[in-house]
Parts: structure tokens; sequence; C-alpha cells
């Protein structure tokens, strides 16, 4: 909703390797590598606002980071 309101542009992101649901001491002891990916801008309709545009939008963005995440696999 806020980008549909203010107009700017999305990219979607995705980050890989890291070591998020795990232990604070693991991190320490096994280094890893993480990864970020971006993908194209996604395109929304300009200056609409009704529940169906905000559902729709969000379902692009979400598709897009989706893409975005089995690429970085």
């Amino acid at each position: 909703m806020m980008a549909l309101k203010t107009g700017v542009d999305v990219y979607p992101a995705s980050v890989e390797g890291t070591m998020r649901d795990r232990g604070m001491l693991e991190p320490f002891l096994f280094p890893q590598r993480a990864r970020v990916a971006f993908g194209q801008r996604v395109d929304l309709p300009a200056r609409e606002f009704s529940k169906e545009a905000i559902e729709r939008a969000t379902g692009k963005i979400r598709d897009a980071v989706c893409a975005v995440h089995e690429r970085v696999k």
C-alpha cells in the first residue's frame, strides 16, 4: 500500500544463506556466506488504491520475490 500511495519503485529481493533461526553462538562457530539477489522493477498501477488494486499489487510483488528466490537457490 505504501508503494502504491507514494509511487516509489519496488524491486524484489531475496536473501539466502543466513543463520536465521539459529542460536547466537552458531554464526561465530560456523560462518556462512549470504547471497543477496535483486529482481527487475515491479510495475504497479499508478494511483489506484482500491482493495482489489492493493491485493493485485501485493500478489505481483510476492510473485516477483518468489521468482528471485528460486533463481538464487
